[in-house]
């Protein structure tokens, strides 16, 4: 199934406005992959977001800190009183695009599945926009272990539009990521989670 590329107005100028920070020559190198809700939105079926998530890698501590540094000459502003602390504590840049008043959260990914995550990325075209977008499956996995509400309603629909997505390999990433987080009940919910959808599909005759 082709992405869908009817993204429009801030969102798309918020993507415009991190990918020309991303593009910093004083960031480099590193590899920038969209995930979260828009991800979702554009690989899968339309959906309300309210923000924006990027995952970086193969960055570094001095990327880091001139990611901070430079993040005001883009119109970015911060949502956390110190950011580079709080980004040392909880790999994650949270900003916010003064323009158009939208959060944008940058994170800073280096498990052996983030790496992975950026491998499998691929290119998608919008208009003269081109970013890097994580893969249903790596999407799902995320899902998977976040667990919110919003994340159950994209769980459902991933899978119904990726039947062949490789769960095997999925539930070996939320199993991992269970045990370090010391939270079990993470993977047993995912398994629920799953086997729920495929339920619902099955008495929905897909």
């Amino acid at each position: 199934m082709p992405p869908n590329l009817g993204l429009q107005g801030p969102l798309r100028r918020v993507i415009r406005a991190v990918l020309k920070l991303l593009s910093d020559p004083a960031l480099q190198p590193h590899r920038a992959t969209l995930i979260g809700g828009l991800a979702v939105s554009i690989l899968v079926k339309p959906r309300y977001t309210a923000d924006v998530d990027f995952l970086i890698t193969d960055f570094n501590e001095d990327i880091l800190n001139r990611l901070i540094e430079v993040a005001p000459r883009y119109r970015f502003g911060f949502r956390v009183e110190n950011p580079l602390d709080f980004a040392r504590r909880h790999f994650v840049v949270l900003l916010l695009h003064l323009p158009t008043g939208i959060a944008v959260d940058i994170a800073l990914g280096f498990t052996p599945f983030e790496k992975g995550i950026a491998d499998r990325a691929f290119q998608v075209e919008m208009g003269q926009l081109a970013l890097r977008v994580a893969t249903p499956q790596d999407l799902l996995t995320m899902k998977l272990v976040s667990q919110r509400p919003i994340d159950i309603i994209d769980i459902r629909q991933i899978m119904l539009q990726h039947p062949d997505i490789d769960l095997k390999q999925v539930l070996y990433w939320v199993h991992e990521f269970a045990q370090a987080m010391e939270a079990p009940e993470v993977y047993q919910r995912a398994l629920q989670i799953l086997e729920q959808s495929s339920a619902e599909q099955t008495e929905g005759g897909v």
